[in-house]
């Protein structure tokens, strides 16, 4: 029963699916990483549900955007993680970690 379950979610006629999740997710994660560095600690209880309706608004308005230009979507992602990957590189430079 599993497999059956299994092999009908990963099936292809789901792809506007994984497409808006998948673009909805990253960019709910970059707006929540930019609230978390623009914030103050201190924060109200209506500061904290705004926070999540922009995360949420953003994420969702974003993944159906996504859904109709799928090209971009790819190679937006792709420099997205091109940048966190050289921002990394660029901040652990002093330890050498990143060889290169």
């Amino acid at each position: 029963m599993w497999s059956l379950t299994q092999s009908r979610v990963a099936d292809v006629n789901h792809q506007r699916v994984y497409i808006f999740l998948s673009s909805a997710y990253l960019v709910s994660l970059a707006v929540t990483v930019l609230i978390v560095y623009v914030m103050n600690p201190p924060v109200g209880n209506a500061i904290q549900g705004a926070y999540v309706v922009a995360v949420v608004i953003t994420g969702a308005a974003l993944g159906g955007l996504a859904v109709v230009f799928p090209e971009v979507t790819e190679g937006l992602g792709c420099l997205l993680g091109g940048f966190c990957l050289s921002m990394w590189c660029g901040y652990y430079q002093k330890f050498r970690t990143c060889a290169g």
